[in-house]
């Protein structure tokens, strides 16, 4: 997950969630943000290649979130670098809007709910901690059901945003779950254990494809 091909640079300038009720079939909130990510180490494609020269900080990997919606939360932002030694603890910063003042991310923040979600911010991107927060178990060879398709070739697309992209229907219970294409693929299944005592989570599961090595999670 850590050096899983996700481009150099990328840009989303809205991205929507949304808080639903499963048995009441209800949306109770929708925040809207922008995101915005940069590589500044193993880049493949965009100039520089294959690394930002001005790197003092050995950043390995920068992500940038931006709340634009609700009123109560618009504006709060969030900045996270993911440094090349993976051994470190990544920086974080937060600002607070009605507080006007950036505060820094302590780690155990990094399990605290997010802007009211079930989501975490080690849960970023599938798992955003370090290797070595969690004692590893490999367990062996699965087929299981995944997500697997071509965005383009979907059916039930919603209307393309200014930038580009579309949003994919959502449906079955309490219309929580993407209407995508599932195929029975061939995966790694592998354990992880939180080490530090108090952690939320006992323990989660990664599903790693064997055919492109993209890894999802359970919890």
């Amino acid at each position: 997950m850590r050096y899983a091909w996700s481009g150099d640079n990328g840009v989303l300038t809205d991205m929507i969630w949304h808080y639903r009720d499963m048995n009441r079939n209800k949306v109770e909130r929708e925040v809207r943000f922008s995101a915005s990510m940069m590589r500044f180490m193993h880049r493949h494609v965009e100039q520089p290649v294959p690394s930002i020269e001005d790197n003092p900080g050995e950043i390995f990997l920068g992500l940038y979130l931006r709340a634009t919606y609700p009123a109560n939360v618009k504006n709060t932002q969030l900045l996270i670098h993911r440094l090349e030694d993976g051994t470190s603890q990544e920086q974080g910063w937060m600002y607070v809007p009605f507080q006007r003042r950036v505060r820094r991310l302590a780690t155990g923040q990094k399990t605290d709910a997010f802007l009211g979600s079930d989501i975490m911010i080690e849960d970023f991107l599938g798992y955003n901690g370090r290797i070595m927060d969690m004692t590893w178990r490999y367990i062996g060879e699965r087929m299981m059901l995944l997500p697997m398709f071509r965005h383009n070739a979907l059916d039930g697309l919603r209307e393309p945003q200014a930038d580009g992209f579309s949003f994919v229907g959502t449906g079955g219970r309490g219309g929580c779950f993407p209407q995508v294409r599932w195929q029975m693929r061939p995966v790694y299944l592998v354990e992880a254990m939180p080490g530090e005592k108090g952690h939320p989570l006992s323990k989660r599961f990664f599903y790693v494809d064997r055919q492109t090595y993209a890894a999802g999670s359970d919890l």
